[in-house]
């Protein structure tokens, strides 16, 4: 996935409990007001979150879990509430217009970026707003389900941009801890699918640290480089101070509670660790009451103290639903996903299990770098960097240079995108198909024929764009009649479809002959 970000900000009005929303989308930049209405407070109640029958299966994450009562409220009505306080007018009109724009690019996505800065104790309060339930009711649809949209919680903690680097190997910390007088987690498990999700992949390390305590973690990290911390194991959020906690060991094997802020603490100061995972009850748990620090949860704690991203879990979650979200999101990590798609995959996967149950909901992304990139490194992040540089050539014209980027990208990952597209693309714009020699058209003319076949209708549309154009110049011309449906008949079905804006502009580039541009309209 390609996302585009569509950024929130908001800004407290005098009194009234309203905000004033500013919105930068892809769609452009315009503002709107958003209120926490009685009913959207209503909804979001921490007790009426979790009333689904099947809820409560088995061991839970955090200590003690309350029974669940009051009016219920399902993850829908929760959701569609606070959809509608946000997007009216002409905020909810740049959300359409956005979504098309991306939506329109192949593997394109939306990003939407909540920013919350938590040193103001009016934004503060919008933390425990439930944004990952997000419900739009016109599309009977889930935004936090969607892989071509995500959502992400930004954090204004006024700390510095961070420099992009290529681990190598990207090394993994996974802590598991069980303390004796606990409730069982199946961890062993956990670990398994962890391994298994990276299995056979070169340039990933995984480090297993067993029986990992307040005193020892610090030790354990220096003594390498790890870019990922895995924590699994059990939290719970107090509501009397406002604070998170990890649930660790002590020498004895009994609990050792851990909050936030000493936590984050113990992080500091190891420049390579970007993303943490926290795979724990209400890790990202936090309180609207102003007497309490809006940092005092973990996910938040740790943010502060300098992580660039984190993966938390803003309720309970049940053994098994943790245990599903962690193996598909780093088996999405492991394919190649940016981490707020992988997200959604381990959302979906919970969703899956049980789809009465809201667990898919409280897993949260926590940010302080605005394009959720942590690291580059490994075939994929090299493929995309390539791949981007190849457009910026395309676009600039420098066809040959742009061939021979689309020619590593497609080293790397024969797969990638629309690579192979471009790549035929930047060979018939580096000659007039006429000065093709017979192979080469010949051997095009197949590569194209098959890319005319792909699943991803972009791909499709301008594969048979392109070959019209090679076949009715070079073909044509040479007298040379084409193998497969005759070029008059292509045109005919061009001419039908009627072929885009971009699609004409991209072909443009394309077409040398001013016979075909003409016969095609690219010129207009």
């Amino acid at each position: 996935m390609r996302y585009e970000t569509f950024s929130i900000k908001f800004d407290p009005r005098d009194g009234d409990g309203c905000y004033r929303v500013t919105v930068d989308a892809p769609a452009g930049q315009v503002a709107g007001l958003f209120q926490v209405s009685a009913i959207v407070r209503k909804a979001i109640d921490r007790v009426d979150l979790f009333t689904s029958p099947n809820y409560g299966v088995g061991a839970a994450r955090d200590l003690a879990r309350a029974a669940s009562g009051g009016i219920r409220s399902t993850p829908a009505e929760i959701g569609g509430a606070l959809f509608q306080a946000l997007f009216h007018g002409d905020v909810l009109n740049c959300l359409h217009e956005s979504r098309g724009i991306v939506h329109s690019r192949d593997n394109g996505g939306l990003r939407l970026q909540i920013h919350l800065d938590l040193r103001d104790a009016d934004v503060a309060s919008l933390s425990e707003l439930p944004w990952e339930f997000l419900f739009r009711k016109e599309t009977n649809s889930f935004i936090g389900l969607d892989r071509k949209s995500s959502i992400v919680r930004f954090l204004d903690v006024g700390l510095p941009a961070l420099s992009i680097f290529q681990p190598h190997p990207l090394r993994v910390a996974v802590i598991a801890s069980k303390p004796n007088e606990v409730t069982a987690l199946n961890l062993k498990l956990e670990e398994e699918l962890i391994k298994s999700a990276w299995e056979g992949k070169e340039g990933v390390e995984l480090v297993f640290l067993d029986s990992i305590r307040q005193d020892t973690l610090r030790q354990a990290l220096l003594e390498r480089d790890f870019h990922v911390l895995h924590f699994m194991g059990h939290g719970e959020f107090s509501e009397r101070t406002g604070q998170g906690y990890l649930v660790l060991e002590d020498r004895l094997k009994k609990s050792r509670l851990i909050n936030g802020e000493s936590l984050s603490h113990l992080l500091r100061g190891l420049p390579e660790l970007r993303l943490v995972v926290l795979n724990a009850c209400e890790t990202a748990a936090t309180t609207m009451e102003a007497k309490h620090d809006p940092f005092g949860g973990v996910a938040q704690a740790l943010v502060r103290g300098g992580l660039p991203a984190v993966v938390a879990m803003s309720h309970p979650i049940s053994d098994r639903a943790a245990i599903s979200f962690s193996a598909n999101l780093y088996r999405r990590l492991a394919a190649g996903d940016p981490l707020d798609a992988a997200v959604v995959e381990g959302r979906l996967a919970v969703y899956a299990e049980s789809l009465d149950s809201p667990e898919w909901g409280i897993p949260a992304v926590f940010l302080r770098v605005p394009n959720a990139t942590l690291f580059e490194g490994g075939p994929n992040s090299q493929a995309r960097a390539l791949y981007d540089r190849g457009l910026m050539s395309f676009k600039r014209k420098d066809f040959r240079l742009a061939r021979e980027h689309f020619r590593n990208v497609l080293a790397l990952r024969p797969d990638y995108e629309d690579a192979e597209l471009y790549l035929c693309l930047s060979t018939l714009s580096m000659n007039a198909p006429t000065m093709l020699t017979l192979f080469a058209a010949d051997q095009l003319n197949e590569q194209l024929d098959r890319l005319t076949r792909s699943s991803r209708k972009r791909v499709a549309d301008l594969s048979r764009l392109a070959l019209a154009v090679l076949r009715l110049d070079y073909y044509e011309q040479k007298r040379i009649k084409a193998k497969g449906t005759p070029t008059d008949e292509l045109f005919r079905t061009l001419q039908d479809g009627q072929p885009s804006r971009e699609q004409r502009e991209a072909l443009a580039a394309v077409a040398r002959s001013r016979r075909a541009a003409l016969r095609f309209r690219l010129d207009h």
